[in-house]
């Protein structure tokens, strides 16, 4: 600091104009700490918005190989199965409403599978034992039948 206040002082000098005051010195020394926490806070944000890319990138990669491993789109099914629990809604999607809820171990029948994914599974059609019908999520059900419809498992 005491340098900067003499580099100052003989500028000063030089071109004739008035010393500087030690306010001026603090605050010339607080704009460059905000300065250099703002430069900081740049490269930060920088650094999170390529960790983002990257993470976007990778997501989208793993959600076309999870996508690969059963076939895309809505397909007629007649599978018998359990849910893990969870919520039927009237479609499929969490934006559709809410029929009814499963407890861990119902049995379903999957009707058909829809093109709507959710974190690498489609969500299915299903019926409950009970006769109601309505969508659930795959990653919440198990089948009977065929591994590759997009389930999360085989049931035990």
């Amino acid at each position: 600091m005491l340098y900067k206040m003499g580099a100052m002082l003989v500028a000063l000098i030089i071109t004739g104009c008035a010393a500087p005051t030690q306010s001026d010195v603090l605050n010339s020394s607080k704009t460059a700490e905000v300065e250099s926490a703002l430069n900081a806070l740049t490269n930060r944000v920088k650094n999170l918005e390529e960790k983002l890319a990257l993470y976007e990138q990778k997501n989208n990669q793993n959600s076309v190989q999870l996508q690969k491993s059963y076939p895309v789109g809505s397909k007629a099914l007649n599978v018998k199965g359990r849910s893990y629990g969870g919520i039927v809604r009237s479609g499929p999607g969490k934006k559709y409403v809410k029929i009814l809820s499963l407890r861990e171990g119902d049995r379903v029948t999957l009707v058909e599978r829809s093109d709507v994914i959710l974190h690498g599974y489609p969500w299915f059609k299903i019926i409950t034992t009970e006769g109601v019908e309505g969508y659930q999520w795959g990653g919440l059900i198990c089948s009977y039948g065929e591994e590759s419809i997009g389930v999360y498992m085989f049931c035990l």
